[in-house]
């Protein structure tokens, strides 16, 4: 298990990156001190994201503002990243993604 932390405004984003030789399941965890979105992103998918077209495209995964998750996924081999986004107010804690 990897566990990484944040600290985000409202207007901020922070990326988390990992990789799989092969598809597998991947667990998923997040404690938040104020609700934050989080979405799971391939590598095409987190190029339009930054670059602000992600609007009208889906996600691989995507979980509204919240506190909390604990999900597993089943995604296939590559890079793969978790995005931190901030909501309404500032944010700090825990992400959790074992592979």
């Amino acid at each position: 298990m990897s566990a990484r932390y944040f600290r985000i405004t409202p207007s901020q984003y922070q990326v988390f990156r990992f990789s799989l030789p092969e598809s597998r399941r991947v667990h998923i965890g997040l404690s938040a001190s104020a609700a934050v979105k989080v979405l799971l992103l391939n590598s095409g998918e987190l190029a339009e994201y930054v670059d602000g077209e992600g609007a009208t495209h889906p996600y691989t995964a995507a979980w509204g503002r919240r506190t909390d998750l604990d999900v597993t996924e089943r995604i296939g081999p590559g890079t793969w990243y978790v995005i931190v986004e901030g909501s309404t107010e500032a944010s700090s804690g825990r992400l959790d993604i074992d592979v």
